[in-house]
């Protein structure tokens, strides 16, 4: 990042708490475009953009570990913003063989950016640019926190987008009714679609079961994030926590997927206390909250300390809420 004066400062704040705003409606509303200026953009791309390539980078790899295979061609951005999303997918090997991309956006001046940015990290990659929902069509959508600034009429013109499409991955915050929403947007498109990710099943979320729960993850950033003068200058500013990474996601594909129901996906973030750890673990069963002791796997105990973009896809035995004999996959 380059240096911010104080006006930039004031201005990403005050950006800052209209997505706040936003993820705490009670009900689905419409936001309005919030880039005034290219100023706003380089920005927005500099700094919250960033942390959401993070996240993206978190998700793709685990769509890379459980679908080695899933290589799409053509890729659709819906409500791409400042081309995020499908920055990482192309940084990543999910992202080797795209050739198209096609950029649905409101904001002239963010959509512009993102072809730049995508050109730049991809010469010769074809960048389209949709001006309707109805003319939004690829092999593999992408979403990228969206669902916060949608309408009921907004989210069914995505929801109608996706059922267009061969394969979909979806990623929003990690806040709790954000996740829910997501949740109950893969519940309806599950039955014309296969999950490879986050879950390790095909059936019903076990998070919406409990209105307490909510299936999140935390992604790592970059090590060198942390000896960066201006994200310190970044994280007292706006008051945020730098290792805090929390999102959730949803990776579906029309192709249908092999199943172990041996397997359950850790969630969240692991409670540790002295000698154990508490931990949310979601398989085809459901949703448990179980116990691992120390003493089970003292290095792999010791690795619930810090997020990781490996995800944590365990396959063990149960004892009631405890967990023996953990095997990470």
């Amino acid at each position: 990042m380059s240096a911010f004066s104080r006006v930039d400062w004031e201005r990403l704040r005050e950006l800052r708490e209209g997505f706040l705003a936003a993820q705490s409606r009670v009900q689905p509303a419409a936001s309005a475009d919030y880039f005034r200026s290219a100023r706003d953009v380089e920005l927005y791309d500099a700094t919250f953009a960033r942390r959401i390539e993070w996240k993206w980078a978190a998700a793709l790899r685990e769509v890379e570990l459980r679908a080695r295979e899933f290589a799409p061609k053509s890729v659709l951005d819906w409500a791409c913003g400042t081309g995020a999303a499908v920055r990482a997918l192309l940084s990543s090997p999910v992202g080797a063989r795209v050739e198209r991309v096609t950029l649905f956006e409101r904001s002239s001046l963010a959509r512009e950016h993102a072809r730049r940015s995508l050109l730049a990290l991809r010469p010769g990659l074809e960048v389209r640019i949709a001006k309707s929902p109805a003319d939004c069509e690829a092999e593999l959508a992408l979403s990228s926190h969206v669902l916060d600034e949608l309408d009921e009429r907004a989210e069914a013109e995505l929801e109608a987008t996706l059922r267009r499409c061969t394969a979909a991955i979806l990623l929003e915050s990690g806040a709790r009714a954000t996740s829910r929403r997501l949740g109950r947007l893969r519940a309806r498109l599950v039955g014309e679609f296969d999950v490879l990710a986050p879950c390790t099943h095909r059936g019903e979320c076990g998070a919406l079961a409990d209105p307490e729960q909510w299936c999140h993850l935390f992604a790592r950033p970059p090590g060198e994030v942390f000896q960066d003068a201006l994200w310190s200058e970044f994280s007292r500013e706006l008051e945020i926590d730098l290792r805090s990474l929390s999102y959730s996601f949803v990776a579906l594909t029309r192709a249908p997927q092999p199943r172990d129901a041996t397997l359950a996906r850790i969630l969240g973030r692991p409670r540790l206390l002295k000698g154990r750890a508490l931990l949310d673990a979601c398989s085809a069963e459901g949703l448990a909250t179980l116990t691992l002791l120390q003493r089970e796997d003292r290095q792999l105990f010791k690795s619930l300390e810090q997020p990781s973009n490996e995800p944590r896809v365990w396959r063990f035995e149960r004892d009631g809420a405890r967990i023996l004999s953990p095997r990470p996959q």
